[in-house]
């Protein structure tokens, strides 16, 4: 089995005939970091020494900064994607009406020095992509095929425009 990635993986949260969610979120390690941090402060307190709260201040500050959830819904019945992405200082939210929308890209770009492909999905519109995360990944099979299966909601696949007679 291989492992996708360590801290976060884009997939689909909730499918219906009328709605896609798609989340990409690293939640979990906050909440795990932040568990740690408790264990930490505790155990300094129990066991009297104090410094050990300054490690557990340390690992809250990283949980509070892993603090990241992304999500796009593509709502048939209103006809737009609404996107949010939530970071520890930042909230950035959106709405790309179905009419803009022209398909779904994958950006690619290299990480290091060995030029490791990585890659994110974004919302391609006739004015500019709209990212989907603002993380990237290596697993290009991953995102081909959630790119297809949002293609598949969008009723894209066949190469044509955006068609929701048949959902509504």
């Amino acid at each position: 089995m291989r492992i996708r990635a360590i801290l976060a993986v884009m997939r689909v949260t909730r499918k219906t005939n009328q709605e896609l969610a798609v989340v990409d979120s690293s939640i979990w390690v906050s909440v795990f970091l932040l568990c740690v941090a408790v264990a930490v402060a505790y155990a300094s307190i129990v066991h009297d020494k104090l410094q050990g709260l300054a490690l557990a201040g340390f690992i809250a500050l990283f949980a509070f900064l892993f603090w990241r959830r992304e999500m796009v819904v593509f709502d048939a019945g209103r006809q737009q994607a609404d996107w949010g992405r939530r970071r520890a200082f930042k909230v950035a939210t959106g709405i790309v009406p179905f009419n803009e929308i022209i398909g779904i890209g994958m950006e690619t770009t290299s990480a290091g020095n060995r030029g490791i492909l990585i890659y994110r999905l974004t919302i391609l519109t006739s004015d500019k992509p709209v990212p989907m995360s603002d993380v990237y990944s290596s697993d290009r099979t991953h995102y081909e095929a959630l790119k297809a299966e949002i293609l598949q909601f969008l009723h894209m696949d066949n190469g044509g425009g955006v068609d929701f007679r048949g959902c509504a």
